[in-house]
């Protein structure tokens, strides 16, 4: 009982998940978008040559085949993928939208060149351009109504110069890549540049000048007069003292001190 009821609830899971948006239990594969499988001709062909094509369905083109063999062993062969322009039958502009290069050999088959997918839409015309030193298949009576074969360069013309032929060609679409966001153009068709962040202006501190001493003017010395010469009045040259003073001064002293012991002299007598 429990095994069923385990086995019940893995059921009930696994149908829940399938029916959840956007799961899927296998990746989409890309399917066969455009073709032509007539290949009643074949051609060594050396040079650049062209099968322009209608897509059909919406999505985004991952690769395409021909049908090729060589007569002088490996040779490598390369395709690209452009826009159609010009008036009918059209030509490609010479601006690669996917590039594969394959080394191709003996084997009369289908090659196949996977391409980097790239977004298409239903109902654009699209160039297969491809460069050969082989042969290969081809068909006419208009097997592909759709596009056209095309070789050489400038101009291009129409293989054999018949409308109605084909190369043998497969073209394949899967779904839709992701498609990363390109930066805003404005309406003069350029990117607008980000702005540029104007600069700080920095104030430029202004000099204060230092102040300047002024030096001070020394005094001019003043001349003294000259003494007068001595008269005869007692006073010595350069002395502010008078002679006569000096010497009654030290009569004073003298008598002075003469006194003072003479008196001392008799105290003792007495």
């Amino acid at each position: 009982m429990t095994i069923k009821r385990r086995a019940l609830a893995l059921g009930v899971s696994l149908l829940v998940l399938v029916l959840m948006p956007g799961f899927s239990l296998a990746a989409a594969k890309p399917v066969v978008d455009q073709q032509s499988l007539a290949k009643n001709r074949a051609s060594a062909l050396n040079g650049s040559y062209v099968q322009t094509f209608k897509v059909g369905k919406a999505g985004s083109l991952t690769g395409v085949d021909l049908w090729l063999f060589s007569h002088s062993g490996t040779i490598n062969v390369t395709v690209n993928v452009e826009k159609v322009t010009g008036p009918v039958p059209g030509h490609p502009d010479g601006k690669s939208l996917a590039r594969k290069v394959v080394a191709v050999g003996a084997a009369d088959a289908w090659v196949h060149f996977a391409l980097t997918p790239f977004n298409v839409t239903k109902g654009e015309f699209l160039a297969i351009v491809f460069t050969a030193g082989l042969s290969i298949r081809w068909s006419t009576s208009n097997r592909y109504a759709s596009g056209n074969a095309l070789i050489g360069w400038s101009p291009w013309s129409y293989l054999q110069r018949d409308s109605s032929a084909d190369f043998t060609f497969r073209t394949y679409v899967g779904p839709a890549v992701a498609v990363k966001a390109s930066p805003t153009v404005p309406s003069s068709g350029s990117i607008a540049p980000a702005p540029t962040p104007t600069p700080i202006e920095t104030p430029t501190p202004t000099p204060v000048p230092l102040p300047t001493s002024t030096p001070t003017p020394e005094p001019t010395p003043t001349a003294s007069p000259a003494p007068a010469a001595s008269s005869g009045s007692g006073w010595l040259d350069d002395s502010p003292v008078p002679i006569e003073a000096v010497l009654v001064g030290v009569a004073l002293l003298i008598g002075g001190t003469w006194f003072f012991f003479d008196r001392r002299r008799q105290q003792r007598k007495r």
